[in-house]
């Protein structure tokens, strides 16, 4: 019995020094997020500077973009740490001598769902951009929204869409 209750102690302290943990990743990551006023500068080919002048926004529309995304950030920040800290649960699954294959299922389960919830936050994201946009600007938006939600590279498949080369050439 006493073994019983040892076994128990230890899951029950490796439990809460995992919700310690994350707790903590939680709060250092929403602090890191409110205390950045300033919006990082990228690149003009990708991200915000993309944006900004693919859409040839104004400084009003440039200070409200900058609150949307910020918003966004905010609210994707803590759902990819989880996504992050889920992954990391499977990996110790799998690699455990006896994984369980109800607790992994349960595990991807709740990665789609988070998945799905980033992509239900992004859409009310690039509805909100739309919202501060001319109409002339709202023609050019809807063209960046493929690049935007990268749908190009969804159907490649394997390396790019170089999928099943080994079975021409191994060494590809």
């Amino acid at each position: 019995m006493e073994k019983k209750y040892k076994i128990w102690i230890w899951i029950l302290l490796s439990v809460i020094i995992a919700l310690i943990v994350a707790f903590i990743t939680l709060y250092a990551r929403t602090q890191r997020i409110s205390t950045d006023s300033t919006p990082i500068e990228r690149p003009l080919g990708q991200g915000r500077g993309m944006v900004i002048q693919y859409l040839q926004l104004d400084e009003n529309q440039i200070n409200q973009y900058d609150q949307i995304r910020h918003q966004y950030n905010a609210q994707i920040a803590s759902i990819r740490d989880s996504i992050l800290y889920i992954r990391k649960t499977m990996i110790q699954e799998l690699k455990s001598d006896t994984p369980d294959t109800l607790k992994l299922n349960f595990l991807a389960t709740e990665v789609g769902r988070l998945e799905g919830r980033i992509n239900i936050v992004m859409n009310h994201h690039l509805l909100k951009l739309k919202q501060i946009c001319r109409p002339n600007q709202c023609i050019l938006l809807d063209s960046l929204y493929e690049r935007m939600l990268n749908t190009s590279k969804l159907h490649q498949g394997m390396k790019g869409g170089k999928g099943y080369r080994h079975r021409r050439n191994p060494y590809n």
